[in-house]
């Protein structure tokens, strides 16, 4: 063993020059024993066990598991460019919480390699990241009357109508179901069966853009045994987390005694493109000013690719001719695969002073057979 100092004798003179070799070799000593102490006794480089399923998103909490990663204070985690050290209550030489830090990803996920790393080695898996997990649902609605009852419609009787809903959500999300029929007749959101849907209400998956979720949406209307000679029926569904921008009214279809019920196709569903609130439409009605002009956007969803024709129909009750409706966009619709959402169709509403609350009808037909159509009527009345 080496001699670091000779021994001192009674009466020897200590110096600083000293004094200051025995604190330097003293820092030594700590140093070492630090070190020792760091890389641990035994073990060895870390071992990390198949990661816990995912899917795994910015922001969440996950628990890695293993071998020797311990002491902490000298433990990394890399995932990707983004370095984690500093661990969650719990963390141990054989577990290690912490919360995936923003990094960014991709919407259908990116691969990153995720590292743990100490003094004595690394251990190197992949992971898939995806974007932070929303809290609060999003997207757009599209609602249709895709289905009307064979035959004719009559008092004391109750009748099927189908609305179909196109959603893009950004998650899963539970809307209320709220049908009716303005001059009170029964109206009631039923399953299969003909039964009430108790609560009424839907659940609708989260989507994306190029893949929409539809479900559909049986309604019984019950025309009472004395009626007056027609009813207008809408369905409106609402986002019980958030309402105020995602809850969506469908036209109003008329419903008349001896009539046959509207002209709908399940292959063909427009719907009015406004989405959330807009000046000039109030949810079911588009409002125009006396002497203005309001440009409408309509969306309409093809269960199948074909041409389609655009017909704007005359309007009624109207004796004046006090409203001007056109079409802008072109009245042919090239649809080049099936699940298609053609967003680019505009109507134009000019309206004169005393202008009539009333309606267009907004018709899209199939040109290889024109009895696949659908009617959308729009209401549209004098902004007050």
């Amino acid at each position: 063993m080496t001699k670091l100092f000779e021994k001192v004798n009674p009466g020897d003179l200590i110096s600083s020059k000293f004094m200051n070799q025995v604190l330097d070799e003293i820092q030594s000593l700590e140093d070492r024993v630090s070190l020792l102490t760091a890389l641990g006794a035994g073990g060895g480089p870390p071992v990390l066990n198949p990661l816990p399923p995912g899917p795994w998103h910015v922001g969440d909490d996950i628990t890695l598991s293993g071998q020797n990663f311990g002491p902490l204070a000298t433990t990394v985690v890399t995932i990707g460019n983004a370095t984690i050290n500093q661990f969650e209550s719990g963390s141990s030489d054989s577990i290690l919480r912490f919360t995936i830090p923003t990094i960014f990803a991709a919407d259908q996920g990116t691969p990153l390699l995720l590292t743990v790393s100490t003094p004595k080695g690394s251990a190197t898996t992949s992971i898939t990241i995806f974007p932070v997990q929303p809290t609060m649902p999003s997207g757009s609605l599209l609602s249709s009357l895709v289905q009307s009852p064979p035959g004719t419609l009559a008092a004391n009787q109750s009748f099927i109508f189908v609305f179909s809903i196109v959603a893009n959500l950004n998650m899963p999300e539970t809307f209320s179901v709220s049908p009716s029929v303005d001059v009170g007749w029964l109206a009631v959101y039923v399953d299969g069966s003909g039964n009430p849907v108790l609560p009424s209400e839907v659940s609708i998956s989260g989507s994306s853009s190029s893949q929409p979720v539809t479900v559909s949406i049986p309604v019984k209307v019950t025309i009472p045994a004395n009626p007056g000679p027609s009813g207008q029926l809408q369905l409106t569904i609402t986002s019980k987390r958030n309402p105020m921008q995602l809850t969506k009214t469908s036209a109003p279809f008329t419903l008349t005694i001896g009539g046959s019920g509207p002209v709908v196709s399940p292959n063909i569903k427009p719907s009015i493109g406004f989405q959330g609130p807009n000046v000039n439409y109030d949810g079911t009605n588009v409002l125009v000013a006396a002497g203005a002009m309001v440009a409408v956007p309509f969306s309409v969803f093809f269960a199948f690719k074909g041409i389609y024709t655009i017909k704007l129909l005359p309007i009624k009750n109207d004796p004046t001719n006090l409203w001007t409706v056109k079409l802008i966009t072109p009245s042919t619709i090239n649809v080049g695969q099936d699940n298609s959402n053609f967003t680019g169709s505009v109507v134009t509403v000019a309206a004169q002073a005393a202008a009539p609350t009333t309606q267009f009808v907004f018709r899209v037909e199939s040109q290889a057979d024109s009895t696949v159509a659908t009617e959308l009527p729009q209401p549209i009345k004098l902004k007050p």
